[in-house]
């Protein structure tokens, strides 16, 4: 009688277990068809291929890792969403999509790789969301060309062009270095970006002005 006792208290225990577990892990594993973009294999070389840089996550599921990264991998997807760039940050589910995952030789839960220009590349980084957008940041992301502003410029880069376009180039240099001074400091990866993304349009301003005092000497 005792010993059938202790076996109905041990019964009722690991089910509760059971129950809380599937609480707490189905709506995570449900959680996965949603947010990030899915890659199948009749999306995956036109996104890949598209002329745009971006990260992919591999994923399973089931897969504990898979589910601890997923709410920064989709805030990233959310933050890339609205750059006019448009890197792509998308999932491909290994547990649906096998044939993907093996011609990308994964074999460990999440794999990310990053692609530029089409060609693939490992992705060695931090997993955090501060991490990927600053990796985002200094290799993805496509710079603003001060030639063709309306085509690959930000409206906030847009208008900076305009705001330094006609500056002497003794006055760009000089806030060249200002900005350069500013990355030795603390910054979020979207400041530090944003300061690169200035050097450069700069840096461009500065070379286009020196070509055009040199011309104008030549012909004096």
């Amino acid at each position: 009688s005792m010993m059938r006792r202790n076996d109905n208290a041990i019964s009722m225990v690991l089910s509760f277990v059971s129950l809380a577990t599937a609480a707490i892990v189905a709506p995570l594993q449900m959680n996965f068809a949603m947010a990030t973009m899915e890659l199948t294999p009749s999306t995956f070389d036109s996104t890949v291929k598209s002329g745009r840089n971006g990260m992919v996550r591999y994923f399973q599921s089931w897969c504990g890792h898979s589910i601890r990264m997923k709410p920064d991998w989709d805030r990233l997807a959310a933050k890339m969403e609205g750059d006019p760039s448009q890197v792509f940050i998308a999932d491909v589910n290994c547990g649906s999509h096998k044939m993907l995952c093996d011609m990308a030789g994964v074999t460990t839960y999440p794999t990310v790789r990053y692609y530029i220009d089409g060609r693939e590349h490992p992705y060695d980084g931090g997993r955090g969301f501060e991490a990927l957008l600053g990796f985002v940041h200094e290799e993805l992301l496509l710079q603003c060309d001060v030639h063709d502003v309306f085509e690959t410029c930000s409206d906030k880069a847009a208008k900076y062009v305009d705001k330094w376009r006609r500056r002497e180039s003794n006055v760009l240099k000089k806030e060249i270095d200002r900005l350069q001074g500013m990355e030795s400091g603390d910054m979020t990866p979207d400041l530090k970006g944003w300061v690169r993304e200035r050097e450069h349009i700069l840096s461009q301003l500065m070379k286009t002005r020196t070509e055009i005092d040199n011309a104008g000497e030549e012909e004096l």
